[in-house]
């Protein structure tokens, strides 16, 4: 008898233990859940979206009414871990460097690689919210 009645503690404790812990993991898993939500929608084109808000259709950032940043801003903010000092080999970062890129491809040549990306670099540096014109600045700041 005192056997069984050892089993049975045991039982009871081990299922107590289980269902502290299954408690435990949903409340876990709801605080996951919370924090690896999506942070916004997908709105295909063509269908109703009227409470999606959207980015101008130029690639411009979403909040397009906002004044547009200063080139020296972007540059300072995106640009500067790779083409500031000490920076990533490859990437220029003096004036003499930039103007050998600037001799070989022209500014508008310059700008179309920082849109579109070049070797390591990412498209548009990782300024993903950067209009054409804010990139134009950033360069133009960048050469100086």
């Amino acid at each position: 008898m005192k056997v069984i009645m050892r089993i049975v503690s045991i039982c009871l404790a081990a299922s107590t233990l289980l269902a502290a812990s299954v408690y435990a993991a949903d409340e876990h898993d709801a605080d996951l859940i919370e924090r690896i939500k999506a942070v916004g929608e997908v709105c295909a084109a063509g269908s109703d979206c009227a409470s999606v808000n959207t980015a101008a259709s130029s690639g411009g950032s979403a909040d397009a009414g906002a004044a547009a940043r200063s080139g020296s801003d972007i540059a300072a903010k995106h640009c500067a871990m790779c083409h500031g000092n000490p920076g990533i080999p490859g990437a220029p970062r003096t004036p003499e460097e930039w103007q050998a890129r600037v001799d070989a491809k022209g500014l508008d040549g310059i700008v179309a690689t920082a849109i579109s990306g070049i070797n390591a670099m990412p498209p548009k540096g990782m300024c993903m919210d950067c209009t054409d014109a804010e990139m134009k600045a950033a360069v133009e700041a960048l050469i100086q």
